[in-house]
């Protein structure tokens, strides 16, 4: 997309979603919006609450997620993997390497234009009024808290690597929708048309997407944000007095270990065994990642090498077998019982197996 029609977006991006909170006002209030603002009054009034010195918390993460996803935006490549963890972004292997400072950052990156410019409008939309409820210092803290946690459940629960605001927009969303009921401010702004829209994406729109195949949404990153935010939002509604935000830290940090160490998933233990340098520990990772997942081929034709290498040839061409078995058009297990046989002085073996790799480099 060109330039100018980026910024063209850009601009129209935030009356355009004023009009549709218009129109959904008049289906469902009568034309009121909240306590009788226009959406464009409110959403002009928080942005100079944005810029001002009431909310700059706000105002820090938003040049953050700001900075940061426009770079990726205009990248030739932006959804590149390298390109992606230059940006901070993070996924299973790089958090196994123990790099789990990325898992909040994820929370604020995005690729795509209207990605960045829907997630944007909602979040300066609630972030202001909940930075002005709890001040400025909770708020951060909780939103880096929330962020943390919210990848460790995308990490854990099958969405990993995915990014963008909205799993904190949820939790913006869940934690003013408990405060409503005590605090005008955020009785306000969840007014019944931003409700409706909010709850459609999270149970309706979302899972259909997904199951209807146009687009991936982060579903359980949003269900968890809201929750999450719910929860914290009952806490602050009750003024119940927890631990300090010490506590809190080490929770979620403690939270992260699965994230670090998932030793009940395979393809750790196929990546520890891929990067370990002792033969031994190599052998005992990719064993275990076999008894996780009986059927993965890669993981046999590196154990397999692993027993070629550690001088058992037995144990070697049992596995290369089996590997055979689960797959038999990969001509990379031929070569290596080739090479065992031919190592152990087995003519028979190295010409069995030389003729069936022909046949699979020329079927005809």
């Amino acid at each position: 997309m060109p330039v100018a029609r980026r910024v063209l977006a850009l601009i129209l991006a935030f009356p355009i979603m004023d009009k549709c909170r218009q129109w959904y006002a008049a289906c469902f209030q009568g034309g009121k919006m909240g306590a009788g603002e226009a959406g464009s009054v409110r959403t002009i009034r928080l942005a100079e609450q944005l810029l001002g010195v009431r909310t700059p918390a706000t105002f820090l993460l938003f040049f953050f997620s700001t900075v940061l996803s426009i770079s990726l935006i205009f990248q030739t490549h932006p959804e590149h993997p390298a390109i992606l963890s230059a940006h901070g972004w993070g996924y299973s292997p790089l958090y196994w390497e123990g790099e789990l400072w990325r898992l909040p950052i994820n929370q604020f990156l995005h690729t795509r234009l209207w990605h960045y410019l829907c997630n944007i409008y909602w979040f300066l939309l609630l972030a202001p009024v909940l930075e002005e409820i709890i001040g400025s210092r909770r708020f951060l803290i909780q939103m880096l808290l929330a962020a943390c946690a919210i990848g460790v459940a995308g990490t854990l629960g099958g969405e990993d690597g995915g990014i963008g605001l909205s799993g904190l927009i949820f939790f913006l969303f869940g934690y003013l929708l408990r405060l409503a009921p005590v605090e005008r401010r955020a009785a306000r702004i969840c007014d019944r048309p931003t409700c409706i829209l909010l709850w459609l994406s999270l149970l309706l729109i979302g899972p259909l997407f997904t199951w209807l195949g146009w687009v991936e949404v982060g579903n359980l990153v949003h269900l968890s944000g809201c929750m999450l935010g719910l929860l914290a939002g009952e806490v602050q509604r009750r003024k119940w007095r927890l631990p300090g935000w010490q506590l809190a830290l080490a929770l979620t940090l403690l939270a992260c270990l699965p994230v670090w160490q998932p030793v009940w998933r395979a393809d750790w233990h196929f990546w520890k065994g891929y990067h370990s340098v002792d033969l031994q520990q190599r052998i005992l990772h990719y064993q275990r990642s076999l008894e996780i997942e009986p059927q993965d081929s890669r993981a046999l034709y590196n154990l397999g090498l692993a027993y070629f290498e550690a001088g058992d040839f037995t144990a070697a061409e049992q596995t290369w077998l089996k590997n055979v078995a689960l797959a038999p058009q990969d001509p990379a297990v031929c070569k290596a019982l080739v090479s065992l046989y031919a190592s152990r002085g087995n003519a028979e073996g190295v010409e069995r197996w030389n003729r069936r790799l022909t046949r699979l480099k020329n079927p005809a």
